[in-house]
């Protein structure tokens, strides 16, 4: 994609952004965020394509469908996004075929170790690093990487203190705390 291809398709994923989370005083519309995205996607934006996926997987402004965010999340990898491997990972551990998450995973903290100041524009490190660990510690599994998390440990206890300020349900502030717990218990200073 030349320049003016590129500019185009990041200047369409500002604007779905905008109209997703309602910035800069834009209505919140994610029927029309998921239409600007997919445009944006159609260009290989790759974060437009992991925010397509994500709209797919959670049914926002579009069908819910995991088949088809599996398939962004892909495409995005292919287009040369590592962190779509997260998403894929995250998408995984959610589904019946839990036990390939790791593969995804696995790329993921490789690329990053190699990668760790990558521009992160759909997440970033420490939100994707929590993912990880919240996920593993739903399937009763214990987090690996821990040399990666601890590289990041302030990223990751920032995305866990934001998540814990705005837990909405009981659940969801039980599976936080879970990983605020394998955080006090690995994360000490040695």
């Amino acid at each position: 994609m030349g320049d003016q291809g590129k500019a185009l398709a990041e200047g369409l994923y500002w604007m779905a952004e905008k109209l997703m989370w309602g910035y800069e005083d834009t209505d919140i519309n994610p029927v029309e965020a998921f239409r600007v995205y997919k445009r944006a996607a159609d260009l290989r934006f790759s974060d437009a394509l992991i925010r397509v996926g994500e709209l797919q997987e959670h049914g926002k402004g579009t069908e819910q469908s995991a088949a088809e965010a599996l398939v962004s999340y892909q495409r995005a990898a292919k287009a040369g996004d590592f962190l779509a491997y997260a998403y894929i990972g995250k998408l995984l551990t959610r589904t019946q075929h839990a036990g390939k998450a790791d593969r995804s995973w696995s790329k993921f903290f490789a690329i990053l170790v190699l990668n760790p100041k990558h521009e992160f524009v759909a997440d970033t490190p420490g939100g994707l690093i929590h993912d990880y660990i919240e996920s593993q510690l739903r399937l009763g599994v214990e987090p690996n990487y821990i040399q990666t998390i601890r590289q990041f440990r302030n990223d990751v206890v920032t995305r866990n203190q934001q998540l814990l300020e705005h837990a909405s349900s009981p659940n969801r502030l039980e599976r936080i705390g879970a990983v605020t717990d394998w955080l006090i218990a690995n994360l000490r200073d040695e």
